[in-house]
């Protein structure tokens, strides 16, 4: 159900950060949501006919930006049940702003503990 070939919001959200992914989702709901009450201002024949396509995109959308939305709500309830997590998260954003000692430590202190090898890796 959610790959990219067949999910136009997939292709909006797959490289964005989990911090944007939220609010980004709700805009999406939000101009969806706008989309149906657009019915209410469709007084002519031709209107509504130019409006159906538009309503099918929405209702398409709408499914696949809700599917999204709950497995994000849920990958960050699971994530956040991690207590390394943070402390990752944090030692990512030090790596990339400015590298130090302390960053060695915290990683040789990931293999003396015996953490999973893909997370040493990353942070490698």
């Amino acid at each position: 159900m959610l790959n990219s070939s067949s999910d136009p919001v997939y292709q909006e959200i797959r490289d964005l950060n989990f911090c944007v992914l939220k609010s980004l989702l709700r805009q999406k709901l939000a101009y969806i949501n706008e989309t149906y009450q657009e019915k209410d201002t469709k007084n002519t024949v031709t209107d509504i006919k130019n409006y159906i396509p538009k309503l099918k995109k929405a209702k398409n959308e709408a499914e696949k930006a809700h599917n999204h939305l709950n497995l994000a709500v849920y990958i960050t309830q699971e994530t956040m049940k991690n207590p390394f997590f943070n402390l990752n998260l944090e030692i990512e954003h030090e790596i990339i702003q400015e590298p130090n000692d302390h960053i060695l430590e915290y990683i040789e202190s990931l293999i003396g503990k015996d953490e999973p090898l893909h997370l040493v890796l990353k942070l490698l």
